[in-house]
């Protein structure tokens, strides 16, 4: 599976992402900080179909002045009024050194995957389907011994921002989840 993602350009607070397919299809938009959602614009990512018909969202943890700072940061996708997904985001720096690139460990039906990968001229995050016991405990994840990449995320110098290659097959949701992990991913690039 192929994916390009665009960033649109922002709202004032709000950020905006189009998926499109190989074939250049709007398939997903992305849409955070609109009036959508009146009394907590930036609690949820809104995920919808190109007519406007929501699919899903990405559930933001609030960001409390004077909370203590954790090890990780989770976020839920919700779809079909569930959990399809869990996203934990480690690694951050917690002073917030833009070029601190973290790393993300997904629970995707039933599966754990990791995303991760250095910060460079091209942005790449590899995808690996097979994580090794206890990779939290670790500072980066090259600490671990990973197997070979079986998907990427990249910067794009084309008409997208993003190019994302999966498996075919990987997640029935696939394009979800590859936006809502740019729309992560994108706070450390731009």
């Amino acid at each position: 599976m192929n994916f390009g993602i665009k960033r649109l350009p922002a709202t004032g607070n709000g950020r905006r992402y189009h998926l499109y397919d190989k074939e250049e299809q709007l398939l997903l938009v992305a849409d955070h900080g609109s009036p959508w959602l009146p009394k907590d614009p930036c609690k949820h990512v809104r995920f919808a179909k190109p007519d406007g018909q929501p699919v899903a969202s990405l559930d933001l943890p609030w960001q409390e002045n004077g909370r203590k700072k954790h090890k990780h940061t989770s976020y839920a996708i919700i779809y079909d009024f569930a959990v399809y997904a869990i996203i934990n985001e480690y690694g951050r720096s917690l002073d917030g050194d833009p070029l601190s690139l973290p790393y993300y460990l997904m629970e995707v039906e039933g599966v754990r995957w990791l995303v991760c990968g250095g910060c460079e001229q091209d942005l790449f995050l590899g995808f690996y389907d097979d994580v090794p016991d206890g990779l939290a405990v670790f500072t980066e994840p090259q600490d671990a011994t990973l197997p070979e990449p079986i998907g990427r995320v990249q910067s794009a110098q084309t008409v997208h921002d993003f190019q994302i290659k999966l498996p075919v097959d990987s997640f029935s949701q696939a394009s979800l989840l590859s936006l809502a992990l740019i729309f992560l991913v994108d706070r450390y690039t731009c």
